[in-house]
């Protein structure tokens, strides 16, 4: 009884530890950063031209 609780306890935190984190191995958030939200902007028409440029300008100063 007592090894079929400790199993069944080894199993469990295995599959807590073992679950998908919210960081990217790399240690990128999965979350996306600034620079690429400005472009999905500008790809779906959100922005124009010239404010996707500024905005990006100033972002890459940081």
């Amino acid at each position: 009884m007592m090894i079929i609780f400790l199993v069944l306890l080894v199993v469990f935190l295995v599959y807590v530890f073992k679950q998908p984190q919210h960081v990217l191995p790399t240690g990128q958030s999965t979350r996306p950063d600034a620079l690429e939200i400005l472009r999905e902007r500008y790809a779906r028409g959100e922005i124009d031209a010239d404010e996707y440029n500024i905005r990006r300008r100033e972002l890459e100063k940081y």
